[in-house]
């Protein structure tokens, strides 16, 4: 139901009584929001009104009659914090037991609550639900009023429809999240899952049908508990034959038990992946985060980013302000080697090796660092930082994730890395004339104000399709389109049961297949060509 321009707030929902007005509020937003509730019930879509700041009056009338206590809210509304486009006679409200694509309730600026539940008749006044930093007053104690008076309803999410041929949950694989999508060669998709009790991934065929599980031994000595816990944090783009005519991941990095590192190679010898984890390496790993192939004096390694473990650092966080590291083994010789030792960089996402450029490395803070000296490997510079953490030490924002593009991609665009407040930079450039980090601000023009700002969305998720399109995923049940001019986004609805889920694995296969992963573990296929 899209809401109704309310002209008078002065009317009183009473039998002819007496009516008692309360101060509104003084709040800087051209839109004013309120609702009202008896009893201790939450709000329905009946009972939200919405007035330009210019029709509201100097006193507001708590509806009611007689006995019934009666809580209230009211705030701002702004235009800033909807999507480019959109306004607040756009708006339209819903429960969260209605049908269709929705999302939390519009954003509130500077909300107020009565000071107490009361009979309509008595004396009251609005007072703040936040002080001016943002934390709740009164203990929290007005904010739990205010989520109970909003707990039931919702805005309609202003996002387009494409068509999903099929959806379906997971139950028949031990997946417990789905953390990574990798289309393969036959059109199949491999998806990298956390799971308990084994280490695996998941194949979706490109033929239809059910996920198959591909499970496979890290340490034969020390075999993974029934509840122990594994994640996959990459895979190769680099393809091996495995058994049952399946395409599988040359290499999978992976992490044991929510801290012990694992990485696995394909062994054409034993048709199986080995554990090829350097235990005895110094630095040692931390987190792994990706792993690649790459070449190295025309030697082919395989090579792994994270965090490097050294004295004080015992593993990853942005407070500890550690080196990120760059660990590679030659496939031949199997002997390791560290490629980058990055002090203060915390943690390496991933890594770009194209013709003309020096080997780049990107960071968790979104920063580019050039490799200097192959033979050092300290000898890295960063070159670009993104404007969100600017001035910031180490991190104001984490770029959680890098995926690379394909290399065929138009505009010499070589990967996005993205993560916290919907942010999102695309680095791209053919040589370092013309390398560059572009911040791709039509992605946070389609978002909410609470998906933009600090505890908002975290984009965790992102595949390029063949057409030069990016689609990027979220934990608040996001999907967006950003054109393949990155001149516009799109919020593209998701499948009814994927609504409540974290998008966080896409995929988009040459075959013209989306798989769109989401956790709690669900997989929907529909066609990045439909846009």
């Amino acid at each position: 139901m899209k809401w109704i321009l309310v002209l008078a707030l002065g009317l009183s929902m009473g039998c002819g009584e007496e009516e008692n007005g309360v101060a509104a509020p003084r709040i800087d937003a051209p839109y004013f929001i309120f609702g009202a509730g008896g009893g201790g019930r939450a709000l329905s879509i009946y009972d939200i009104q919405v007035v330009k700041a210019s029709e509201l009056p100097a006193e507001v009338v708590v509806p009611g009659s007689g006995t019934v206590e009666v809580d209230m809210f009211i705030a701002g509304l702004r235009e800033e914090d909807l999507p480019a486009g959109m306004r607040p006679e756009d708006l339209e409200f819903v429960t969260q037991f209605d049908d269709g694509p929705k999302r939390a309730f519009v954003p509130l600026f500077d909300p107020h609550v009565l000071a107490y539940p009361a009979l309509p008749k008595e004396p009251n006044a609005f007072v703040p639900v936040f002080e001016v930093n943002g934390d709740p007053v009164d203990d929290g104690q007005r904010r739990d009023r205010l989520e109970k008076l909003l707990e039931n309803l919702r805005i309609k999410d202003p996002c387009r429809s494409i068509r999903f041929r099929q959806t379906f949950r997971t139950e028949r694989i031990p997946a417990t999240q789905l953390l990574g999508a990798h289309p393969v060669s036959n059109g199949d998709t491999v998806l990298g899952i956390a799971s308990t009790g084994t280490a695996a991934v998941a194949i979706l065929p490109a033929s239809g049908g059910a996920l198959e599980l591909f499970g496979f031994e890290l340490t034969p000595e020390t075999p993974l508990g029934r509840d122990e816990r594994t994640e996959i944090y990459g895979m190769t783009k680099e393809e091996i034959a495995a058994p049952g005519d399946r395409l599988l991941p040359r290499s999978i990095a992976l992490v044991r038990g929510g801290v012990l590192p694992h990485i696995a190679f394909w062994s054409s010898a034993r048709r199986s992946y080995e554990d090829i984890t350097p235990r005895t390496f110094t630095p040692a790993i931390g987190r792994v985060r990706s792993v690649q192939m790459l070449t190295t004096n025309g030697r082919p390694e395989v090579c792994v980013t994270g965090s490097v473990i050294d004295g004080a650092c015992g593993g990853f966080s942005l407070s500890e302000v550690c080196a990120a590291g760059l660990w590679c083994m030659d496939t031949e010789t199997q002997a390791w080697t560290i490629r980058a030792r990055i002090p203060r960089a915390a943690l390496l996402t991933g890594v770009v090796s194209r013709p003309g450029l020096p080997l780049l490395a990107v960071g968790i803070t979104g920063a580019i660092y050039q490799q200097l000296d192959t033979s050092n490997a300290e000898a890295w510079e960063v070159l670009y930082l993104p404007t969100a953490n600017v001035g910031c030490d180490p991190a104001c924002v984490a770029f959680t994730r890098f995926v690379e593009a394909n290399e065929a991609s138009s505009g010499g665009v070589l990967g996005v890395a993205v993560g916290e407040e919907g942010s999102a930079v695309l680095l791209r450039g053919d040589s370092l004339d013309t390398l560059a980090l572009e911040e791709l601000s039509a992605v946070r023009a389609r978002l909410f104000g609470d998906e933009r700002g600090r505890g908002g969305l975290n984009l965790q998720a992102a595949a390029f399709s063949p057409d030069g399109a990016l689609w990027l995923g979220g934990d608040r049940s996001v999907l967006l389109r950003v054109s393949p001019d990155r001149s516009t986004a799109d919020r593209i609805c998701l499948p009814e049961d994927l609504q409540d889920s974290k998008v966080s694995a896409l995929s988009a296969s040459e075959n013209g297949d989306l798989v769109v992963g989401a956790s709690p573990p669900r997989v929907a296929i529909g066609s990045w060509k439909d846009p």
